[in-house]
């Protein structure tokens, strides 16, 4: 090869590193490192050129320049690393309304009418190293778009729709003659597709999918490695609250036998569907009739965590938060009542959790529902509760995607009523009006 065929060379580094430098503007990380092929690419030129001219000093001098911008490389890079894992909680405290940023500053201490709000939302995150905040990790509250950095947010979602199990499948090509496959995953309406992508962003791993069928949405994480390194790492700092937590204990287990490649041994898959049978609804008809003396792993003994913190309720909110109008007929100069209530659903074992959210909102009560129904309501229907407690939390710590405009909806067939405008025949067609386009109504 000539020496004008290697200029070629270090010509094509050269153009790759601008085009990268161009293309990943929004990344500073990305910017460094094109900018690096660049002054490699300048160096290899030297190195180049010293070769064709016998330049034994400008060969030696080449050399200590690439030593000496790879050892700068590596320091920069960890200065970094370090700089956005410190200050992450103040991104963290960020609003974006309008692409226009607003620092939310963090008291000790909030008073909103009579309900003292603790705030405990300064949190390090240690995963998210990007330096550019894309739409799906923002959320605007006029958009339902928010900063989805902050750890318990995404704890408090899961609580709400997440799932661990492990799905077991007959296969010819595994030696137990079983295939296992171990799962993390959140569903919701395609609606709510921003939270699915923000969540996605948020831990850097696993898929999305959807279900024409339903209209739903999947996030999930089926690898091992990704299970192992992000997933349980990030409940085991930042715990479930709800039962589930037994569930994400159970399944840590499983995926710690299947780590260690013990699943793929008979021993193992017997101590895999034991594991599962203890979980979420036990085993499924098929693998009891194939496995019928497994025998259910003792749940562990687990203290409560009644410790609410106002990310996790803004995310528990976002996934089992209802926000409606009440219209009833009565004995009113106009012929009907209306009520406002907000309500928390959850599972009746999570009673004592729901309680504890009543008492740390200063308002609400307890409601169970039949006995054919294994759940339970926090119920908050007075309306100085609604007005001074409940819209005021969630002005400073928002929810989540359509439930937001909901939220927004709520709030202002609230200021109706306070103005007294449903006792008159066109404010009640306004609230009813806005009634018709929440929940089930609003259009996509």
């Amino acid at each position: 090869m000539n020496t004008n065929k290697k200029m070629n060379i270090s010509l094509i580094l050269f153009l790759i590193g601008i085009l990268g430098f161009i293309l990943n503007r929004k990344n500073i990380i990305l910017m460094i490192i094109a900018i690096e092929i660049m002054l490699l690419s300048v160096t290899l030129l030297v190195l180049i050129m010293s070769y064709g001219f016998d330049d034994n000093i400008g060969q030696t001098f080449s050399i200590y320049i690439i030593s000496i911008a790879g050892a700068e490389s590596v320091i920069g890079l960890s200065i970094l690393v370090a700089y956005y894992r410190l200050f992450t909680p103040i991104i963290s405290n960020c609003l974006f309304n309008n692409n226009t940023l607003h620092i939310v500053a963090p008291p000790t201490s909030l008073e909103v009418g009579k309900l003292q709000i603790k705030c405990k939302y300064i949190y390090k995150q240690t995963r998210n190293y990007s330096t550019n905040l894309s739409p799906a990790d923002l959320l605007s509250r006029d958009k339902g778009k928010m900063v989805t950095s902050v750890p318990l947010f995404i704890t408090g979602l899961a609580d709400g729709e997440a799932t661990f199990t492990i799905s077991i499948y007959k296969s010819k090509e595994r030696k137990t003659g079983w295939h296992l496959i171990p799962s993390f995953s959140i569903e919701l309406h395609r609606k709510d597709l921003i939270i699915l992508n923000s969540i996605q962003s948020f831990f850097s791993v696993g898929n999305i999918r959807n279900r024409n069928r339903n209209g739903q949405g999947i996030f999930s994480v089926n690898s091992i490695d990704d299970l192992t390194l992000v997933i349980i790492p990030h409940f085991d700092k930042y715990p479930l609250l709800t039962q589930k937590r037994l569930d994400f204990i159970m399944f840590k287990k499983a995926v710690v036998i299947m780590k260690n490649k013990q699943h793929l041994t008979l021993e193992g898959l017997s101590k895999i569907l034991s594991i599962r049978a203890s979980m979420n609804k036990g085993l499924s008809e098929t693998l009891s009739l194939s496995f019928p003396n497994t025998i259910p792993a003792v749940k562990p003994c687990v203290e409560p965590l009644s410790i609410i913190d106002p990310n996790w309720l803004a995310g528990f909110t976002s996934a089992e938060g209802c926000f409606y109008i009440s219209i009833n007929k009565s004995k009113t100069n106009l012929g009907y009542a209306i009520q406002l209530k907000f309500q928390l659903t959850q599972h009746s074992r999570d009673r004592q959790l729901m309680e504890s959210i009543a008492t740390y909102l200063g308002c609400g009560r307890y409601e169970a529902r039949s006995k054919d129904i294994q759940a339970g309501n926090l119920v908050v229907s007075k309306l100085s509760d609604l007005t001074d407690k409940i819209i005021p939390f969630y002005d400073i710590y928002p929810i989540l995607g359509c439930k937001s405009k909901d939220f927004a909806d709520f709030k202002q067939a609230s200021k109706l009523i306070q103005k007294k405008a449903h006792l008159t025949a066109s404010g009640l067609v306004e609230i009813n009006k806005i009634k018709e386009g929440m929940n089930y109504g609003r259009e996509e």
